[in-house]
């Protein structure tokens, strides 16, 4: 695909640029930081995947509120949001105006604090206008214990026959296919190549399975539906 028509770019400033429609006129995912140029493109772009701070830095407030405002003047059909704390953004996004949510099939990261089925059930609250979603990443709780005991507990808490939140996913996310649980507050840069996520995928039941570890970035690009 070519992004930028054949017309001399030489002199114009990075603002000029981004505000001109021949330059990268499909774009269709981004990584939002709140600068300028981000909301440029996003309110002026086709832009259908999102992550805040690919590289999961602290979101600040001020790149939260300008990023709503630019997700509803986007032309684009927003399919994924991925920011950590996603859950508390979305409640509040979707009480200025739920339009633009709606054909989300991709949240994450849900992060939770508290090891009891009835606080998962209260972080899902937050969703429930999510019809079409059909993947969420869930952050376990960075504080206690290890990796893998954290997502092990999780898992056997939120996916054992019969708990609540099961039944709280099918009967208000029909479409939900895939959970993953990680430690993404845990997760950085640095992180050893052979860090894991645990995914979770309905195939006429749940069953689980360790994956490598996913940056926003791949996941937006497809990485997951690689493996």
């Amino acid at each position: 695909m070519r992004l930028v028509a054949n017309m001399p770019i030489v002199g114009e400033t990075h603002e000029a640029l981004m505000g001109r429609a021949d330059v990268a006129p499909r774009l269709h995912t981004i990584n939002y930081n709140g600068e300028y140029y981000a909301s440029v493109l996003l309110a002026s772009r086709p832009i259908e995947r999102i992550c805040v701070n690919a590289f999961n830095h602290p979101t600040l407030e001020v790149e939260v509120w300008s990023l709503h405002n630019d997700i509803v003047r986007s032309p684009g059909t927003l399919t994924h949001l991925l920011m950590l704390g996603v859950y508390r953004w979305i409640l509040d996004g979707t009480e200025r105006d739920p339009t633009p949510y709606r054909n989300l099939k991709f949240v994450g990261t849900i992060n939770i604090y508290i090891y009891e089925e009835d606080g998962m059930t209260t972080e899902m609250h937050a969703l429930q206008s999510l019809n079409a979603l059909e993947a969420i990443e869930i952050d376990t709780n960075p504080w206690y214990g290890d990796q893998y005991m954290l997502e092990n507990r999780v898992s056997e808490q939120l996916f054992s026959p019969g708990c609540s939140f099961l039944g709280l996913i099918e009967e208000r996310h029909p479409f939900l296919r895939r959970v993953i649980l990680s430690t993404r507050h845990l997760i950085r840069r640095d992180s050893p190549k052979d860090a894991l996520s645990t995914l979770w995928e309905k195939r006429g039941t749940w069953t689980s399975t360790m994956v490598p570890y996913l940056e926003y970035w791949d996941i937006l690009c497809g990485s997951l539906d690689k493996l």
